[in-house]
């Protein structure tokens, strides 16, 4: 599907799936969007900073209600 232009979008807090799965992520917070980075150049620590607005060792639950997008390249 990737050789296609197609994308799949799947929506999600769980950050370990977010970077197993994806080729890049948008993050949302507050509605806004906040921004948009390869997978391969972030970690999880950086999306959960971006999610909350602050440094974190340890996602709160103020995380919970911030999501990120994920554009996958399909191999199918």
């Amino acid at each position: 599907m990737a050789e296609q232009g197609r994308s799949i979008i799947i929506i999600s807090h769980k950050l370990s799936e977010v970077m197993a799965v994806s080729d890049r992520v948008s993050v949302l917070r507050d509605g806004k969007h906040v921004a948009t980075v390869n997978t391969s150049n972030t970690c999880p620590e950086e999306l959960a900073r971006l999610m909350v607005g602050r440094e974190t060792s340890v996602l709160s639950r103020e995380s919970r209600t911030c999501f990120v997008t994920l554009f996958w390249k399909c191999g199918i």
